[in-house]
């Protein structure tokens, strides 16, 4: 069937001929299932990427389902990952699901946006992400992946606790690292090796790194120390190595919260990565 340029996709357990190339051919036929029982076709049959490229919201439609994997999201149009307290996340608790690729358009990871997705491990690049809200990805243990946002400006809280991320290489322009007594936005982050603090950091809250046992590198850009609660940095290991600015170095030994690391403060031209 090759010969006629056939593409068969699976609905209900039955096989459709679709003509083309610009037929999606959804490696996960619960999502294919999931978005035509949303009116995601314009033949009724299949999707194609002309009808992915329409859809700008996809609300909750995967929300606690069983879907595994979800490659084909880079050709739709959204430009956020839908979530809120009130009616949970665009993937919240899909236990199932491993992969997903973000379009480009995406700037915004809501509340919950994958909270407790606790087999994904991959959600491809976030370039472009300007937000990540509360709870976004709390609970994905499996995502051991190194977080580069070089554009984001806003990080909520919790918003990576008890992930399984490797390491924090570039949070944009944030202006905190947000924590507070019902947990921190790194904290329980078992995994992490290396964090580095922008330069516009100005405050550190409560328990934001809290437990991240095997944090072997803290780096911070900020030249003024940021604030840092007492319980920031707590359970993180003795030979954790802090680098800062190197003009800042003795400011840093001195600030309230970091003088108790005063001894492993060294300057950021001594780091060797």
């Amino acid at each position: 069937m090759s010969g006629l340029g056939l593409t068969f996709l699976r609905r209900g357990g039955q096989a459709h001929p679709t003509v083309g190339s610009d037929y999606i051919k959804f490696a996960d036929e619960t999502v294919f299932n999931i978005l035509m029982s949303k009116g995601v076709s314009s033949d009724g049959v299949g999707i194609t990427k002309d009808d992915a490229a329409r859809v700008t919201n996809i609300g909750t439609w995967f929300r606690q389902s069983s879907i595994v994997e979800f490659g084909e999201l880079e050709y739709f149009s959204i430009t956020q990952i839908p979530g809120s307290s009130q009616s949970g996340g665009a993937f919240q608790a899909c236990a199932n699901l491993r992969k997903i690729s973000m379009p480009e358009s995406v700037t915004k990871i809501g509340s919950y946006g994958f909270s407790n997705c606790a087999n994904l491990d991959n959600i491809g690049d976030i370039p472009n992400v300007t937000s990540i809200e509360s709870y976004a990805f709390t609970g994905c243990t499996k995502l051991a992946i190194e977080v580069n946002a070089p554009s984001l400006s806003y990080l909520g809280n919790p918003a990576f606790m008890n992930s399984g991320i490797s390491a924090v290489k570039d949070l944009g322009r944030v202006s905190s690292i947000p924590g507070s007594s019902s947990g921190g936005c790194f904290q329980g982050c078992k995994n992490m090796t290396i964090f580095n603090i922008p330069a516009s950091v100005t405050s550190i809250g409560a328990y934001a790194l809290y437990t991240c046992s095997n944090l072997r590198i803290l780096i911070s850009r900020a030249v003024e120390p940021p604030t840092l609660a007492s319980t920031s940095l707590g359970g993180t290991p003795s030979d954790m190595k802090i680098y800062v600015p190197d003009a800042s170095v003795d400011a840093y030994k001195a600030a309230s919260g970091w003088s108790t690391y005063a001894s492993r403060i060294k300057g950021i031209s001594e780091y060797n990565e």
